[in-house]
């Protein structure tokens, strides 16, 4: 079966209009079964998730001089939280932690559903 993005589009937005406040929801399956298999089809597919601890603008000038060895200086503390993205828009934050020899994010705070799925391009 093939999806317009107008019929994704649809899909996702009378999906969140109906989707339950409780985070876990989609995690738990506990109601997979009110869910059509084209949003189950699309809540399967992958999307990219980055962390972005600071940012800062730099002139093109100072981006060619940098050396091993360069230091950038961010406003940000070493401490602040960082912000998750999905598709290059934030949509929470949290504090890294050590997952055994991997980094990891402890999610703080997170979007409301709607902003998740705007993130992911939803909002047509």
């Amino acid at each position: 079966m093939s999806l317009t993005q107008s019929e994704i589009d649809s899909l996702l937005k009378s999906e969140s209009q109906n989707a339950a406040p409780a985070p876990s929801r989609v995690a738990s399956g506990a109601s997979a079964g009110k869910v059509s298999p084209e949003v189950r089809r699309i809540l399967e597919l992958d999307v990219v998730a980055n962390v972005t601890l600071a940012e800062r603008e730099m002139s093109i000038k100072s981006i060619l001089a940098l050396t091993v060895g360069s230091i950038i200086e961010f406003e940000e503390p070493f401490d602040a939280p960082l912000t998750l993205n999905i598709g290059n828009h934030p949509i929470g934050r949290g504090q890294a932690v050590k997952v055994g020899e991997n980094f990891g994010l402890r999610v703080s705070y997170i979007g409301t559903i709607k902003d998740r799925i705007d993130a992911m391009g939803g909002n047509g």
